[in-house]
């Protein structure tokens, strides 16, 4: 069975980013023990962050297809969930992705 949508691993040695069983990003730096992961997708437009820092940027030629079902952890796996917020930013009224840490209600022209 081909893998199929957008797949994101993170190891302890690396993240990488694939669509439709496509490696299309690497980075070489693996997670460092428990953290705050954020993934975003807004239109075409994907962005991971970790607590404060972006950890990888990818502009997909066509926006991916975000409504199927969406999977946290896998087989080897050891998360321990704490909060999970899913937001829709379909009607946020923004021209680019939203930085991290703010409020997507209060989202207008970054500075």
């Amino acid at each position: 069975m081909k893998p199929v949508g957008v797949h994101l691993r993170y190891s302890s040695n690396e993240l990488v980013l694939s669509h439709d069983g496509k490696r299309i990003k690497r980075v070489g730096e693996g997670n460092r023990g428990p953290c705050r992961l954020s993934v975003t997708v807004q239109g075409d437009h994907l962005t991971v962050v970790e607590g404060d820092r972006i950890l990888l940027e990818h502009v997909f030629a066509e926006p991916p297809d975000v409504a199927g079902p969406y999977c946290l952890g896998g087989y080897l796996a050891r998360m321990a969930l704490q909060s999970v917020a899913v937001t829709d930013l379909a009607s946020v009224n923004t021209t680019r992705p939203i930085p991290h840490g703010r409020n997507p209600d209060q989202a207008g022209p970054s500075k």
